[in-house]
């Protein structure tokens, strides 16, 4: 019985079916009595994450066993959890044995209406509130989960990736550790629970509210999420802690504070029939202090300081729940205001452009705009990019005139290279792709994994004599065939002869590069 609140628990843990782990290195804590409920996953192989899980278990055990009002739950389970981290750390240090090993450590403590949450690694705590809804209360401390925040990486990628059990964060691991805290109000009829990971790896969080509505009994629950990681496998230990926090029954608590205050008195009054077979001095002695005990009132309302701070921080974290709650509200109308300025002002602006300032801006007869053949910026898009490489593929040289002196960017660079390459001039093209490459890394983001292949592609083929062959070849091939098709064609006037044999030139260029690049990767 924790204040108002009734709690009722259970357990259960398991090595799981994976023969490669012969030892069960999870331990768990349950302390209803305290309102104290601890799941730790030991790491490290052999016996080392079974001592480290223990060890951890052990001192959050003793922390709380000597527990009263006057001490803030939240301040001492963050000491208790540091001081678990130091104590692994130092024996991890000191036996060689035991040098890998460190724990995951989840804790809840539940005092009337307040639940304090401390947690390091990826063991888990949820709670399902009594409408029904799960929530995650902590955050794994994993590679994955961290690039799943990021929005890296996706769940369904995380799910098969191979460092989907690598932690970033556990109890002895480093010297000193990071404690994630949270203390919230909670309400009767409230379900936790507390698992590690060989658990949350077979059921999923949906699986996991249905299966607390289905069992409202903590122990059923605990034998239903065993069943359903044997049923998926159990490739790890695996360990639950169901919590649940019931109203506590007013009369019943009533009856028993009358009961206290009754037997009390009732001894004193049997106390007081004894001294009177015994000397009178004594006896006299004995009725006085029994007087003076019933003469102060003061006894009756010893617990009262510690009621008055515990509702006087219910009704603190009431008042940052509300404070919060009317700055949230207010950033969402803000928000809200500044998208509809913005949309207005971009319906005033179109309104404005089509029927008054369009007839001024439009031209009234349509001139010819010239494109310039290539587009240097030292902020490339990709589509840019990928524009003026057909650029240097239709006309190397006329690029190499006009942008020689220009290059700044490992995308100028690269292109002078490629034209270099077309041309036929490998120390040039050389150069300049060796330059591209030093100036790769201040490419922007969206060009950089592109121009890196396209550079290394670039290099290979104009250091690998095969693929410089297989280029002259097959651009002398093409022109071959250039040559020939002209011969067909007598009829064709000589200025669309021309501009074929330009096109189809390049174009045979343009190909035996990527043939040549294709011969330059098969060799190395």
């Amino acid at each position: 019985m924790q204040g108002n609140f009734q709690i009722k628990s259970a357990a259960v843990t398991d090595r799981g079916l994976n023969e490669r782990r012969t030892i069960n290195e999870d331990s768990y804590l349950e302390m209803p009595e305290k309102g104290l409920f601890v799941v730790a996953d030991g790491v490290g192989g052999a016996q080392a994450g079974e001592v480290a899980s223990r060890m951890a278990v052990e001192i959050l055990a003793e922390a709380f066993q000597n527990w009263h009002t006057d001490i803030d739950a939240e301040d001492l389970m963050k000491a208790a959890i540091e001081k678990a981290n130091e104590a692994v750390y130092q024996m991890a240090q000191e036996l060689p044995a035991l040098s890998t090993m460190a724990t995951t450590i989840v804790a809840l403590h539940i005092h009337r209406n307040i639940a304090t949450i401390g947690h390091v690694g990826d063991s888990r705590l949820y709670r399902l509130d009594p409408r029904g809804n799960l929530f995650r209360e902590t955050q794994d401390h994993s590679i994955l989960e961290e690039e799943i925040r990021a929005g890296r990486i996706t769940p369904a990628e995380a799910a098969q990736h191979p460092y989907r059990n690598v932690i970033s964060r556990a109890v002895g691991a480093e010297k000193t550790i990071e404690v994630d805290m949270k203390t919230m109000l909670i309400e009767p009829n409230t379900t936790f629970m507390l698992c590690s990971d060989g658990v949350t790896r077979h059921i999923q969080d949906y699986e996991i509210r249905e299966i607390l509505l289905e069992n409202p009994e903590p122990d059923k629950a605990c034998e239903k999420f065993k069943q359903v990681c044997y049923r998926r496998g159990a490739e790890d230990n695996l360990t639950v802690v169901v919590v649940k926090v019931l109203a506590a029954e007013v009369e019943q608590t009533v009856e028993d504070e009358e009961k206290t205050i009754s037997t009390v008195r009732e001894s004193a009054k049997k106390t007081d029939f004894v001294t009177k077979e015994l000397e009178p001095e004594k006896a006299s002695v004995a009725s006085k202090s029994f007087a003076q005990i019933e003469a102060k009132p003061e006894i009756q309302t010893v617990v009262t300081p510690k009621e008055e701070k515990i509702d006087q921080k219910i009704k603190e974290t009431e008042k940052v729940e509300e404070v919060e709650k009317e700055r949230l509200g207010s950033l969402v109308e803000r928000l809200f205001s500044a998208i509809l300025l913005v949309i207005l002002g971009m319906i005033a602006g179109i309104t404005l452009y089509h029927f008054i300032l369009r007839d001024f801006l439009v031209p009234s007869e349509p001139r010819e705009v010239v494109t310039p053949p290539i587009i240097v910026s030292p902020d490339i898009e990709y589509t840019s990019f990928e524009d003026n490489r057909r650029n240097v593929d239709s006309d190397p040289a006329k690029y190499i005139e006009v942008s020689r002196a220009k290059a700044e960017t490992a995308e100028d660079f690269y292109l002078l290279g490629r034209a270099y390459f077309l041309l036929g001039n490998y120390a040039n093209a050389k150069e300049a792709f060796s330059k591209a490459k030093e100036l790769v890394t201040e490419a922007k983001e969206t060009n950089r994994k592109t121009l890196e292949n396209e550079i290394a592609l670039g290099l290979a083929t104009v250091e690998n004599v095969i693929a410089r062959n297989e280029f002259i070849t097959q651009k002398k091939s093409m022109e071959a065939k250039e040559k020939s098709s002209l011969g067909v064609n007598s009829n064709t006037t000589v200025n669309a002869n021309k501009n074929t044999e330009v096109n189809t030139t390049n174009s045979g260029n343009v190909k035996s590069l990527e043939n040549a690049t294709n011969s330059a990767s098969r060799s190395f």
